[in-house]
């Protein structure tokens, strides 16, 4: 193909381009913005995707975990009141469900707790250290301070590590102090 002849190059089956070849080789213009736009499609999938199991997280777990609480353990979480509940999380921790309903409670009780007595929200993010994570799943998110707590993975560590658990828990329980503490700050 000469110099100045146009070369077509589809894109999925749908859409195609027109770019100018100068020597055999694409115009990199081209390529980047239809990179930027695959990758720009594909980053609204996920936000979906996940957007939809966070509304379904908080609107179906979330109320299943307060409830399986006690009144006055309820309000406690709810309100974010005293100290962070770690009586509670043992309770679970000590109970006869099963491995993937403790997580979910955890999750569900810690961030409830957190969000309560802090300016923190509900989000989706990374949940492993690597800058480059694989995995994501649900935390808190403090918009303020610029930080995501990991909850699910804290959550998995404190029911599947029984070795480090008392570590793990108070290792929780100080983030999430530290967070409503810095909230409380005028």
């Amino acid at each position: 193909m000469g110099t100045g002849r146009r070369k077509q190059i589809a894109i999925g089956t749908q859409n195609s381009t027109t770019a100018k070849a100068s020597g055999g080789c694409i115009n990199k213009i081209s390529r980047v913005s239809i990179r930027k736009e695959l990758n720009q499609l594909m980053l609204e999938g996920y936000r979906e995707q996940f957007g939809n199991r966070l509304e379904k997280f908080e609107n179906q777990e979330v109320p299943e975990a307060l409830a399986s609480l006690n009144r006055a353990d309820r309000k406690l979480v709810a309100n974010g009141e005293g100290g962070f509940p770690k009586d509670i999380l043992n309770t679970i921790l000590e109970s006869n469900d099963d491995q993937q309903q403790k997580i979910h409670k955890i999750v569900a009780i810690t961030g409830t707790w957190m969000i309560a007595s802090s300016e923190a929200r509900w989000a989706i993010g990374p949940i492993e250290e690597s800058p480059y994570a694989e995995r994501v799943g649900i935390g808190i998110e403090n918009p303020n301070a610029k930080s995501f707590t990991p909850l699910l993975a804290q959550a998995e560590e404190l029911v599947l590590d029984a070795s480090e658990r008392s570590a793990n828990l108070d290792l929780l329980a100080a983030f999430a102090e530290f967070d409503k503490r810095q909230s409380a700050k005028p």
